[in-house]
């Protein structure tokens, strides 16, 4: 006979369902790590675009960053 009793049935079958919601928990925790991190840099975003605060552009000719309603030092992007 194949030695199969109701109980090696049933302890296959628990090891099989343990295995699918492992997996399963792996996966959502995994997509709540990742809309946290979206948060956050959306929340990183918001805080440097508080007043007080200046995005700077990077100088085509030197290459420094620089203010762009002042201009860069070199001449070169003049408001």
């Amino acid at each position: 006979m194949l030695g199969l009793s109701l109980t090696k049935i049933l302890f296959t079958f628990l090891i099989i369902v343990a295995v699918w919601k492992g997996f399963a928990l792996i996966g959502r925790l995994a997509r709540e790590r990742e809309v946290r991190a979206v948060r956050h840099k959306a929340g990183e975003r918001a805080r440097a675009r508080r007043p007080g605060t200046i995005e700077l552009v990077e100088c085509a000719r030197c290459g420094a960053y620089f203010d762009p309603k002042q201009g860069c030092r070199c001449g070169h992007g003049q408001a």
